[in-house]
C-alpha cells in the first residue's frame, strides 16, 4: 500500500457519496443497480491525472470496487471522466458517477478517495463511512 501522507500540494476536501435520486425517479424500481454521485473538492485539478476511488469493507480497503476516473484539461477548463461521462470541474467542485449493483451498495462500509498527480505523486486520502 502506498504512503498515506500527502506527497503533493494538490488538496482534496469534503468527500460525499449519495444515490442519484434524480436517476432513481426515472428508472424502473426493480432495476438491480444504483448510481452513486461522488462529490469532492480539489484545489489544483489541472495538476491531477487520476482519482483512485475504492469501496470496501473498511477504510483503505478496495475489496468491493475500484474506480479510476481520469482528469483532463481542455481550453483552460478541467474535467473528470469516468465510464465515458465527462463532468466539468467548477469552483473546485468535482463530481463523477459510479453505477453499482444494489448488492455492492448494501455491502460496502467505507469509501477511500485519493488523487494521483501528473508527476506521479499522491494526495492525502479522504474517507466516507456509511
Amino acid at each position: 500500500m502506498s504512503n498515506l501522507k500527502a506527497q503533493t500540494d494538490v488538496r482534496l476536501l469534503d468527500l460525499s457519496i449519495m444515490k442519484n435520486f434524480k436517476k432513481m425517479q426515472t428508472t424502473n424500481p426493480a432495476d438491480s443497480t444504483v448510481e452513486l454521485v461522488i462529490h469532492f473538492k480539489i484545489n489544483k485539478a489541472a495538476e491531477a491525472a487520476k482519482a483512485h476511488f475504492w469501496l470496501g469493507s473498511a477504510k483503505d480497503s478496495s475489496n468491493i470496487l475500484i474506480a479510476e476516473p481520469v482528469f483532463t484539461t481542455t481550453g483552460g477548463k478541467s474535467y473528470i471522466a469516468y465510464n465515458n461521462v465527462s463532468t466539468e470541474i467548477k469552483k473546485y467542485e468535482t463530481v463523477f458517477y459510479v453505477k453499482v449493483s444494489k448488492a455492492v451498495y448494501q455491502k460496502f462500509s467505507a469509501a477511500t478517495l485519493f488523487v494521483e498527480t501528473t508527476d506521479g505523486k499522491n494526495t492525502t486520502r479522504l474517507y466516507y463511512v456509511k
